[in-house]
């Protein structure tokens, strides 16, 4: 059926896409935030028809989303980005393609004309980006609580568009490999300390018993 994974959607209290108590059955919204399938039991009366059937076994039936956007969405103007976020149904947009994803970055292939990158992920902060090999930014928090990239006209203006990076890098890990950093090198000029000190007491006892035979010969 050409589906590469299937992932749920998560859910952050209270900044998250969606919240605990909406419904997950709202193919529409749902559709805005990404998700593209639904996994149920076969024969379930409270799917709706904005869901269609595309795989079912005896335990298990897939539905495809047919009101889904893009993971990855591009906007040529604000007024496309604007008419998104009203929730207007009717919405002019760019698909856009990944060309990598890791657990903590992204590489996505932007073409000329995209000055807004709209992306169905939960907004964090240490979210960073940055076009082709520019300065890196941090991702802007969508109306929705979606990440939000603007893509400067300078960068995106020629005619092989954009390569667009991101990164997470939270503040609070940097700290975190700062001080495990400072921690092991002092845990090292301790140990270091510790080892000269222990071999020049042993150098001078060795010295003092020999010191010790030669009088006694």
């Amino acid at each position: 059926y050409g589906i590469a994974s299937i992932s749920g959607y998560d859910s952050i209290v209270p900044d998250g896409m969606v919240l605990p108590i909406e419904s997950p059955g709202d193919a529409r919204k749902l559709g805005r935030f990404g998700v593209s399938h639904l996994i149920t039991y076969p024969e379930n009366k409270d799917v709706t028809q904005d869901w269609t059937l595309a795989w079912e076994s005896k335990s298990m039936a897939l539905y495809r989303n047919t009101q889904a956007f893009p993971r990855y969405m591009g906007f040529k103007n604000d007024s496309e980005q604007t008419v998104f976020f009203t929730g207007k149904e009717r919405v002019e947009f760019t698909p856009l393609t990944e060309r990598s994803h890791l657990e903590n970055t992204r590489k996505i292939e932007v073409p000329n004309g995209v000055r807004w990158i709209r992306i169905a992920e939960n907004h964090a902060p240490g979210w960073e980006f940055r076009i082709n090999d520019a300065k890196w930014q941090p991702v802007r928090r969508g109306p929705d609580a979606s990440m939000l990239l603007p893509i400067d006209a300078p960068n995106a203006s020629t005619d092989a568009g954009a390569a667009v990076s991101l990164r997470y890098a939270p503040p609070l890990r940097r700290m975190g490999f700062w001080i495990s950093g400072t921690c092991l090198i002092i845990t090292l000029a301790i140990a270091t300390f510790f080892g000269w000190n222990r071999a020049r007491q042993n150098s001078a006892i060795r010295e003092s018993k020999q010191g010790n035979a030669f009088e006694f010969s």
